[in-house]
């Protein structure tokens, strides 16, 4: 399927009043494999928020649709996830189909530019700063959903690509 076809789909679920992101972006990605780009990609920033919180870092950044997400990495796991920040909520959502109470405060949005910018943090910031730093080291990719699973794949390989001394195991990325 084209890029059309796809518009079409998401404006229908929309225009129908769906509000679940994971169905939306399961069909996304199934119907256009997406091309990471980190040069398509929204200005993100470092933020205080959940430091101090195990030694957490966090960067965030607005989709176009207006969900502000959080790339969270904790050190103390090495483990990597994203997560939307709700105004209502002191903590992170990552699996925002657990509180339909909230759902109206998450905007479904598939977007290459929020893919892209997860992946300009993770290249940028988490793998230089806290995986190639030491031999032997590893990062955690922790997905909530198949949807996630299948872009976590696919990032995944991408960076082993571009890094020739990484390798995967499960939902490791591993620097040996």
């Amino acid at each position: 399927m084209d890029i059309r076809r796809v518009k079409k789909i998401i404006k229908e679920w929309i225009l129908e009043g769906l509000n679940n992101t994971n169905i939306l972006e399961e069909e996304y990605f199934i119907v256009n494999e997406i091309k990471i780009d980190p040069l398509n990609s929204y200005e993100y920033e470092e933020t205080n928020f959940l430091q101090g919180k195990g030694g957490n870092k966090a960067w965030m950044f607005e989709d176009r649709c207006g969900n502000v997400i959080y790339a969270v990495y904790n050190p103390n796991i090495n483990e990597f996830k994203t997560g939307f920040k709700v105004e209502e909520v002191d903590t992170l959502i990552f699996q925002p189909e657990r509180f339909p109470m909230l759902l109206d405060k998450i905007k479904p949005c598939p977007d290459d530019k929020k893919i892209g910018t997860i992946y300009k943090i993770l290249t940028q910031e988490i793998i230089p700063q806290f995986l190639l730093n030491k031999k032997p080291n590893k990062l955690y990719f922790n997905p909530v959903s198949s949807t996630r699973d299948r872009l976590t794949q696919i990032i995944i390989n991408k960076l082993i690509s571009s890094n020739p001394q990484l390798t995967q195991k499960g939902n490791y990325l591993i620097h040996i």
